[in-house]
């Protein structure tokens, strides 16, 4: 009998803390398929060439070309996750784990347009796979010109099982959590009103370096989430404005701060991706750059118990219903033209049970109607 999938996952070279998120979500494919997940020996960072900026023909003298049958039994697709372009070429001999499939795909998570015509080798090598997903909406029409593979857009996607809190009513001591980049002058405000309000403000004080277990942090992580009142969210590498202000995306904080019951204030990317994800206008409550809006925009959900614990509600259930990574699966075996495992029936049909039970808990706080309609995003 033919395997159905194969999973290759770079989690054989570094641990980086942005890397969690993509292993959690190769965690969810492999058990809901049933598969082992393959993680092949990775170049070594202090020896890594950045190899995906030279000349195509270096490129091709220099790739690893396995030669005879592949290393592996036939496979009806081969799944390939990496964080970025240059994880394809920090994979060594990656051509011996495409081999024997039928359809290769690959998801990269953070590719941006700005000077991608010159990465000439990176894109060599996303062109060797029949469909690219790119979480990145920006940057899904150059890739598609630059490589001749279709492209499509596909947001991230988390483990909501794991992200999703017990009740939407418990105990959130962490009054305001500002994880990972952040803006300097909103950092400066909310460290004096929450010194001025006796808050509880927390934030990152140390330079991200490398987790111990990835699973273990993302628990950790959610855990911290789920106990947080508002969680601070902007456009992805908002910190970057050459890069994150030019093509703004829809990040995993997102997801991980509406799926962990949290109020989400900061800003939203431009553009229509993030209205189409987060259809409601309270999903993502915007802060003032000037610190006195600031103040007055989290004094006032402070003192909105119902309100909050609605938007709570809705952002939960509005995850559940969209946005597990077994919704991202299912449009990938959709797009290939597979069915699903019985076992991602069973999530999807778990997921939206959680949803309905959340909805009649809170009555009109639940999801609206558009939240649960099936959401269409466009390539």
């Amino acid at each position: 009998m033919q395997q159905r999938v194969r999973v290759v996952s770079t989690r054989g070279g570094r641990n980086s803390l942005s890397l969690a998120h993509t292993f959690e979500s190769e965690d969810v494919i492999v058990q809901l398929e049933g598969t082992e997940l393959l993680c092949p020996p990775m170049f070594e960072r202090g020896a890594r060439v950045r190899l995906g900026h030279i000349a195509d023909g270096v490129w091709k003298r220099l790739r690893p070309t396995p030669a005879g049958r592949s290393m592996f039994p036939p496979v009806r697709m081969t799944l390939v996750n990496v964080q970025d372009l240059p994880g394809l070429w920090n994979i060594r001999e990656l051509d011996a784990y495409l081999q024997g499939s039928e359809i290769s795909v690959c998801f990269v998570e953070e590719v941006f347009a700005e000077g991608l015509e010159h990465r000439r080798g990176e894109l060599e090598a996303l062109s060797r796979f029949d469909v690219v997903f790119c979480a990145c909406q920006g940057a899904c029409e150059p890739i598609q010109r630059l490589t001749g593979r279709p492209t499509h857009y596909l947001p991230p996607g988390i483990d909501t099982v794991r992200w999703a809190p017990r009740t939407v009513t418990n105990d959130r001591p962490i009054d305001v959590y500002y994880l990972g980049r952040r803006l300097p002058a909103r950092h400066e405000a909310l460290k004096a009103l929450c010194r001025e309000r006796d808050w509880f403000y927390l934030f990152d004080t140390v330079a991200p370096r490398g987790f111990m277990n990835h699973a273990e942090h993302r628990d950790a992580l959610s855990g911290f989430v789920q106990r947080t009142r508002f969680f601070v969210v902007d456009a992805a590498k908002i910190d970057q404005p050459l890069v994150g202000a030019r093509q703004q995306e829809v990040g995993y904080r997102f997801f991980e701060g509406a799926a962990a019951g949290a109020v989400l204030v900061g800003r939203r990317p431009l553009g229509q991706a993030s209205r189409n994800l987060f259809p409601s206008e309270e999903a993502v409550l915007e802060l003032p750059d000037a610190p006195e809006g600031i103040a007055e925009v989290l004094d006032a959900l402070h003192d909105s118990g119902e309100r909050c614990l609605r938007i709570r509600a809705r952002n939960v259930s509005l995850c559940l219903r969209r946005h597990d990574t077994a919704y991202r699966y299912a449009r990938i075996l959709d797009e290939v033209g597979m069915p699903y495992p019985a076992a991602l029936d069973d999530r999807l049909a778990e997921l939206g049970a959680r949803a309905q039970r959340l909805d009649a808990l809170v009555g009109d706080g639940g999801a609206s109607r558009e939240e649960r309609e099936p959401q269409e995003l466009s390539a």
